[in-house]
């Protein structure tokens, strides 16, 4: 059933996409004419509403997974039902919640926030998402403030951007804008929904799975130029998975490698501004997102994030080795703090005050792009029949 679906979708993503791996959204494509319409969604995104949701999401203090209701107004819980309201606000969705077990938390509900469109052939699946839960220093720590302004306040608000502006339009395929929980201590929230879509969705098919994790475009880390780029990851066969593994190949034929291809051609076509840098890997090395859970279930898939981090995370494992290789150099020293004290990310000081909402707009618009240029096309033939015989008079 996986090797099905895999190779169902590479047969798409290849057909319409048959570029260089390392090409760059803003790169002229004189032969490719956009759609009117998604030109139309791709202008209605709004970086004031992904402002104002990272804003409302990091007043609830903690989004710790296991933090449920420390205080009224608190907590997770409180954060899914914000959610959870603002989905089932938008006209044409589904909306559910999506329980799992989460084993740091067992006393406590756990939910990921699922919402889709659906389309013309239902079981066709266009997959949007990004986590919603928070941490603070300590991944355990359930009470202190973990404001995840940009990790995750920045991508939840920019997939129930997606959800608005994409809401109201037809497609033949369903796209799914999927808020996770889990995520931090070990992709818990995705790793149960990408094993049991069959819960929402009758033999589905998933054509890509679009992960954003941190697009929030930290100005600490981030210069004018930084700002007019966005990493996206994809992995390779094999999946460069481990700190010490090196990057992977240009000439790779993964699903997830089709994926990349896809958004540097489409992403590109419509906002052009902004400049795909493909990393070669399935994330930074030793770390991990959502999109994992989908590869993990055979199901093509990539993250996309700001172009540096205020995080002492390194980028890839270009430098050469020994591997992993440091952070940037051009971070702040701050940023690079290894205990996370200090940096932007995991930590009290992961405030929306730092992101910078019009570049994670921007990110939306390249996300908005391809799924919905998904979304309308055409599957790959499941069947063929031989031409009709004519008949002799």
């Amino acid at each position: 059933m996986k090797r099905t679906r895999i190779n169902s979708t590479w047969l798409l993503v290849g057909a319409l996409a048959i570029v260089l791996v390392g090409l760059a959204p803003s790169t002229p494509r004189s032969d490719i004419t956009t759609d009117r319409d998604i030109n139309v969604i791709v202008s209605s995104i709004n970086s004031n509403n992904i402002f104002n949701t990272a804003q409302t999401l990091q007043n609830f203090r903690t989004r710790q997974s296991c933090s449920d209701q420390p205080q009224p107004g608190q907590g997770v819980t409180s954060a899914r039902d914000f959610l959870f309201s603002q989905y089932s606000a938008i006209q044409g969705l589904q909306v559910r919640l999506d329980p799992f077990v989460h084993s740091n938390c067992p006393n406590s509900p756990t939910f990921n926030v699922i919402a889709w469109l659906p389309g013309n052939t239902p079981n066709r699946l266009v997959i949007i998402g990004g986590h919603y839960d928070s941490r603070t220093t300590n991944v355990l720590d359930s009470t202190s403030d973990a404001p995840g302004g940009n990790d995750s306040g920045a991508q939840s608000a920019v997939v129930l951007e997606l959800a608005r502006v994409l809401a109201g339009h037809n497609f033949d395929a369903t796209i799914v804008f999927i808020a996770f929980s889990g995520e931090e201590q070990g992709l818990f929230g995705s790793g149960e929904i990408a094993a049991n879509l069959t819960r929402y969705f009758q033999s589905p098919q998933v054509i890509a799975m679009l992960n954003t994790d941190i697009p929030g475009g930290d100005t600490s880390a981030n210069s004018a130029t930084d700002l007019q780029s966005f990493r996206l990851y994809s992995s390779g066969i094999p999946r460069e998975r481990r700190s010490t593994d090196p990057d992977g190949t240009t000439d790779n034929t993964s699903a997830n490698r089709g994926v990349m291809r896809y958004v540097g051609t489409w992403g590109g076509a419509y906002v052009p501004s902004l400049n795909m840098v493909p990393e070669l890997r399935e994330d930074r090395p030793g770390r991990a997102s959502d999109h994992v859970s989908f590869i993990n279930n055979g199901f093509p898939a990539v993250r996309m994030m700001e172009r540096f981090e205020c995080s002492p995370s390194p980028v890839d494992n270009s430098c050469g080795g020994p591997f992993p290789c440091p952070p940037p150099a051009q971070i702040p020293a701050f940023c690079k703090d290894t205990s996370f004290v200090t940096t932007h990310q995991h930590s009290p000081n992961d405030q929306v005050k730092f992101i910078t909402p019009t570049y994670a707009a921007s990110i939306a618009q390249v996300i908005a792009a391809v799924a919905a240029s998904l979304a309308r096309a055409p599957d790959s033939p499941q069947t063929s029949r031989p031409a009709a015989t004519r008949r002799r008079v």
